[in-house]
């Protein structure tokens, strides 16, 4: 029985260690990263796919200035 409360505990000590020291990331990085994402998936799987222009964010303004 103190066997299992030593393991769980030296788990939980490795863990937090773990995640103590991992490495935080920029949010900036993070926001790229998924506007990369939504960008390419709505290239790929847009039904009717536009350019991401300009004019394409003019429309997109103009529809939702309203």
């Amino acid at each position: 029985m103190k066997f299992k409360g030593f393991v769980l505990l030296a788990l939980s000590a490795v863990v937090f260690l773990v995640a103590a020291n991992y490495p935080k990331t920029d949010d900036a990085q993070k926001e790229a990263i998924l506007m990369q994402t939504i960008l390419a998936g709505l290239e790929q799987l847009h039904y009717a796919p536009q350019d991401i222009d300009d004019d394409f964010s003019n429309k997109v303004f103009d529809l939702y200035s309203i």
